[in-house]
């Protein structure tokens, strides 16, 4: 995916959660604003958030591997399907 398109969805207001999917078959959810940020070369996600909600490390992806993104709905897993048998 393009960097611009990618940071389209991350600045979109309000804020929405995103989960992010990958060329290997990870995602990636990116629940605050502040979690994501995009550049021309790479995508850096801050992953294992700590009590308070800051994250503990960041990971670092080629945006080429970003295979889509879909806001993530309470209620929905990975995926969009239900969580709740429906």
């Amino acid at each position: 995916m393009v960097p611009n398109d990618i940071r389209a969805k991350l600045t979109r207001r309000p804020f929405q959660p995103l989960r992010i999917h990958l060329s290997d078959g990870s995602s990636h959810e990116v629940s605050d604003e502040t979690h994501a940020t995009v550049s021309l070369m790479e995508l850096a996600i801050g992953v294992e958030p700590d009590d308070s909600g800051l994250p503990r490390r960041a990971i670092y992806i080629d945006p080429r591997h970003v295979t889509r993104i879909e806001p993530i709905v309470p209620g929905t897993t990975p995926g969009g399907g239900s969580t709740n048998g429906n």
